[in-house]
């Protein structure tokens, strides 16, 4: 495609003839000469954003299971919070070497995943640029939603929006610290799908279509749905860093120290072995649809019993220090303790890397 603006042919047969509106929640959104989308945001709440950018969109020509977590990362963050995905927005930037039928593909899966979440695909922008100024296309996907501030949870807080908004992030001292999801699951399966080839020369087809399997079913809405159930309000999702990363940057947040138990973690079997085999840490890998929790130690058992039934794995491995305890996040196997490093790297992109 010619460098520029999407042509107005292109538009038309990729985007406007493609995209089903469905949440009127958007009042506008794509459309050729919309320059801008508009959300309805009259209710008594917040409009809860997150962003991601997609660097492996060529892959995701091949697997949209590339495409799928970029989505899903965006999309767990707002459950996090609290929030309903409601609409979703995309900035894309596209080498001229690009053809139409390859940028048509990317914009039916986006549109295939906001189907299957009830979310509209509300717009964005789109560009073709030479070669020689982008060799690779770049998204960056927007996910809009909603949130009630004034839940039971966050009524002591009165009309204060700022003090009920900061209510669903941070963990308070002496709760439990759970975790619903297995470690590592995500990544070690993008990473299976880079090194296939080497891969089935070791595992059966059974073994890597198990550690694929979570690939089918990324979303963390299950998980985050229980936990409001039981006024847990503090969530954080295991992206790019793995579980260390997720450990250290809830601890932070909250100012407050954590101890965790590295045996409690629930990780899968296949995830370990082919982690090893691959030189991977798995602690260290995305887990797109698992999630940290705190909350009070009296509801951890109900909690975990209640994500069992609905078939989510879960447990608790530890607990976030008193105010007044060591701020150091301690992780603990069996007789050993040692401290948890700061997020550092991504331990998927350095194995596509060196690949």
């Amino acid at each position: 495609m010619r460098p520029g603006k999407v042509p107005y042919n292109t538009f038309i047969r990729s985007i406007d003839k493609t995209i089903a509106p469905r949440q009127p929640f958007v009042l506008r959104g794509v459309g050729m000469g919309h320059d801008s989308s508009a959300f309805d945001v009259s209710q008594d709440g917040a409009l809860v954003v997150s962003q991601t950018l997609c660097l492996h969109v060529e892959r995701a020509l091949k697997e949209d299971a590339w495409l799928a977590v970029d989505f899903y990362r965006s999309v767990n963050d707002l459950c996090c919070a609290g929030a309903k995905p409601l609409a979703l927005t995309a900035t894309v930037l596209l080498p001229e070497t690009w053809s139409e039928e390859d940028f048509r593909k990317i914009i039916t899966q986006l549109e295939r995943f906001c189907e299957k979440e009830a979310m509209e695909y509300a717009g964005g922008d789109t560009k073709i640029v030479s070669a020689d100024e982008v060799a690779k296309p770049v998204i960056t996907l927007t996910v809009y939603g909603t949130r009630d501030l004034w839940t039971e949870s966050c009524a002591s807080y009165s009309k204060d929006a700022r003090k009920a908004s900061e209510a669903y992030f941070k963990p308070k001292g002496g709760e439990s610290l759970l975790m619903a999801g297995y470690a590592g699951d995500t990544g070690l399966a993008l990473a299976s799908l880079h090194g296939d080839e080497m891969l089935s020369r070791r595992y059966s087809q059974a073994v890597l279509d198990a550690a694929r399997a979570c690939l089918k079913d990324l979303s963390a809405a299950k998980a985050a749905a229980v936990a409001r159930r039981h006024g847990i309000t503090a969530m954080h999702n295991i992206s790019s860093d793995g579980v260390f990363g997720a450990l250290w940057e809830m601890a932070d947040g909250a100012g407050l120290g954590l101890t965790a138990d590295l045996r409690a973690i629930p990780v899968l079997q296949q995830t370990i072995e082919i982690s090893d085999y691959l030189e991977l840490n798995p602690y260290r890998l995305e887990a797109c649809a698992s999630l940290l929790m705190a909350c009070d130690h009296a509801q951890a058992d109900a909690v975990v019993s209640e994500l069992h039934a609905c078939g989510v794995p879960a447990a608790c491995i530890g607990r976030f220090h008193r105010a007044d305890e060591s701020i150091a996040r301690i992780l603990k196997n069996e007789d050993e303790e040692r401290y948890i490093d700061r997020p550092g790297g991504d331990e998927l992109q350095a194995f596509l890397a060196r690949k």
